[in-house]
Formats: C-alpha cells, structure tokens, sequence
C-alpha cells in the first residue's frame, strides 16, 4: 500500500506534471516544423511558358538579314 501512495505522490506532483508538459509541447513543436518544411519542398509543376507573338518589324528585319546573306553568297 505504501508503494501506490508513493507513486501516486510522485505522479501527481507538479514538478512531474510540468515536465510532461513541457515534453508533450516540445514533440507538437518538432512535428509541427517538420510538417511544415516537409510541405514546403513540394514542388510546383513549371509553367509552360507561351511563346511570344512577333513584332512585324521583327519578321520584316529577318527577311532583309536573309536576304543579304543570300545575296553576299
């Protein structure tokens, strides 16, 4: 019978109370952050970039360049 009082004493103490506290919060803590990064490393799909439409002035400048190059040849 003295043994059960005695643990029931040392359980109930607030030392021992705090202490699980404490632990119980640090583990929610490490879990919490864990999940946390762990979701941050996933990555996203790329998006697909779209090809820009060209200028007029573009094209008609490509089409003068070729036409130089084939007439230095």
């Amino acid at each position: 019978m003295e043994l059960k009082s005695f643990l029931g004493q040392i359980l109930t103490s607030w030392q021992v109370i705090m202490v699980t506290v404490v632990v119980v919060l640090y583990i929610l803590l490490v879990s919490y952050v864990t999940q946390f990064r762990h979701r941050a490393k996933v990555e996203k799909a790329p998006k697909k970039k779209t090809p820009k439409p060209k200028k007029e002035e573009e094209t008609e400048e490509t089409e003068e360049t070729e036409e130089k190059k084939k007439a230095s040849k």
